[in-house]
């Protein structure tokens, strides 16, 4: 198996990016969150987006 992994952008960061896409994508060693478009807010620029994704991944 290849230590590289897959470049992953999301389209969107609304309650399904935020609660299930990001954290599922983090939590998925093949992958690597690399960018969040988002077409009409920034809520993504706004928080630490690995911080935000470890909490929500934490048991």
């Amino acid at each position: 198996m290849s230590d590289r992994t897959i470049p992953v952008g999301l389209a969107g960061f609304g309650m399904s990016g935020q609660v299930f896409h990001a954290p599922f994508i983090s939590a998925d060693p093949r992958f690597t969150l690399k960018k969040v478009y988002e077409r009409t807010t920034d809520k993504a620029k706004q928080l630490d987006i690995t911080v935000f994704l470890l909490k929500l991944i934490q048991p």
